[in-house]
């Protein structure tokens, strides 16, 4: 009963936001996110990610606390102007915390959705075996408390938790062959000796190496970068080297799927503002990733 009461208030929101799309959008917020485990950086890693999660479904505006304060600031300076504002549109209607903690040798990862008007709290919990996990299992959390099943992207990305299951172990002839890599990259070939060719759409190649840790594959950049990796139909050859020299290696993190099909996870990698000679690069960036064999 309770599912069936919350999948109809969750419609309800759906369908206002649509319908006041040209007027208004329901705003979330991203508050921020607690732990006794991870560190500052991780915790705000994790917001960035989640908020992410949010913005594919096109259907919210997004602030933090950060950015609230530099909407204020606007406002403030507006109205120093003469300019007439609307400060309600800061006022979220939705509320989304999160809380990771420890259980023993477990992991648990809470996140709570709080309807502002009236109070209304939905939480969902989750137990994970290890710091992997979490973010393997916070998309589908997320998305199973907003009572949304299917996510348009400009990848499908599957909901992995939900949908697959994982190898136990992985072995090296597990790995070695072809894969068709996600966004930028044409191809990845991985080779028995533990190294492989990254093939990006461009046509450039790069080196990585990867490491095998029970059920877990890590593949890592095996070389400097260089500006050609970052070239875009919207970044061109000078930003480019400015982003080479500030982006940390690029790195993947991934399970298994049963079949040996799917390689599921996620992608340390950067998130670049600005432009021209004023190029902002966010190297704590991290993003979902799925890989799919060739041969």
């Amino acid at each position: 009963m309770k599912r069936a009461v919350y999948f109809l208030l969750t419609i309800t929101l759906l369908l206002f936001s649509s319908a006041y799309t040209q007027q208004q959008q329901f705003v979330i917020k991203i508050a921020k996110f607690t732990s006794d485990i991870l560190s500052n950086e991780e915790l705000t890693t994790l917001e960035k990610i989640v908020a992410s999660y949010v913005a594919e479904l096109g259907q919210f505006r997004i602030i933090d606390s950060r950015g609230q304060e530099i909407a204020l600031t606007e406002i403030e300076n507006s109205l120093a102007m003469g300019n007439s504002v609307q400060p309600q549109i800061l006022s979220a209607h939705y509320v989304i915390t999160m809380h990771i903690g420890k259980i023993n040798q477990s992991y648990a990862i809470t996140i709570d959705i709080v309807k502002t008007a009236t109070g209304e709290k939905r939480t969902k919990t989750e137990i994970v075996s290890s710091l992997n996990e979490i973010l393997l299992t916070i998309r589908p959390m997320l998305y199973s408390l907003m009572g949304i099943q299917a996510v348009s992207t400009t990848q499908s990305v599957p909901t992995e938790a939900a949908e697959y299951n994982f190898k136990s172990t992985i072995a090296v002839s597990d790995i070695v062959g072809i894969w068709k890599g996600d966004r930028g990259i044409e191809t990845v070939r991985l080779y028995g000796d533990k190294t492989g060719i990254v093939v990006l759409t461009s046509g450039k190649t790069f080196k990585v190496k990867y490491q095998i840790i029970n059920d877990t594959l890590i593949v890592e950049q095996n070389q400097k970068n260089f500006p050609e990796m970052y070239v875009t139909q919207t970044i061109t050859l000078a930003t480019a080297k400015i982003i080479a020299q500030k982006a940390r290696p690029q790195k993947w993190i991934f399970k298994l799927s049963e079949s040996g099909q799917m390689l599921i996870g996620i992608k340390e990698s950067i998130y670049v503002t600005g432009s021209g000679n004023s190029i902002t690069v966010d190297n704590t960036y991290v993003r979902e990733a799925v890989w799919s064999k060739l041969k």
